[in-house]
């Protein structure tokens, strides 16, 4: 992430939260986990304990339509990856661990993201990191029923971009997100990624 980063700057409850979880499961990050059903089985913290007072306003259940397990598919119904979204940190965040299914025979990528909703700035916000060195931090807003959140990258050729990805309930089994980017500060965007999250 570059210094023009939207993020520098913001002292967030949500900001605090998010990086401070991060940083207790970034170490495990350094290890591939041998199945995605082992790691899968071990709960987020506090995935089972109950609701903080300081997180029981609506707006940090927006995202719950994305917790549960998930068979991930493309839009020609090819699977691409499965996940697993937890509710941790007594219901102040919500915890991804992801494992990519590859077309051929490369390396799966493995990640994991916090998100979390901060009612100071009444933003969402999420710190992503993947075994291949993709980090991405991100915020936003609802948009309908739709939550979008961006954030801007140095790529390697040492242009900034623009990220952006949204994710959309489809009915009560399954959620769609959409991870596109923008060259042009968002004057048009390409679709990175399309994926239809299908509960197990």
């Amino acid at each position: 992430m570059n210094k023009t980063s939207p993020f520098r700057g913001r002292v967030s409850r949500a900001g605090r939260l998010v990086c401070r979880a991060a940083r207790a499961t970034l170490p495990a990050l350094l290890l591939v986990p041998p199945s995605f059903a082992q790691v899968s089985q071990t709960p987020g913290p506090n995935a089972a304990g109950g609701i903080s007072p300081a997180c029981a306003a609506s707006e940090h259940r927006q995202l719950d339509f994305w917790a549960g397990e998930w068979q991930v598919r493309d839009p020609k119904g090819g699977v691409v990856g499965m996940s697993r979204v937890d509710r941790v940190l007594e219901g102040c965040a919500l915890h991804e661990l992801w494992k990519g299914i590859p077309a051929d025979s490369s390396p799966p990528v493995v990640g994991r993201s916090y998100s979390a909703y901060d009612a100071r700035s009444r933003r969402w916000y999420q710190m992503y990191v993947d075994t291949f060195g993709g980090l991405l931090r991100l915020e936003g807003v609802m948009r309908g029923n739709s939550l979008v959140l961006s954030g801007k990258r140095l790529g390697r050729d040492g242009v900034e971009r623009l990220y952006r990805i949204a994710w959309t309930p489809q009915g009560s089994s399954e959620v769609r997100q959409l991870f596109e980017i923008s060259a042009d500060q968002g004057a048009t965007w390409q679709t990175l990624f399309d994926g239809r999250y299908r509960r197990r």
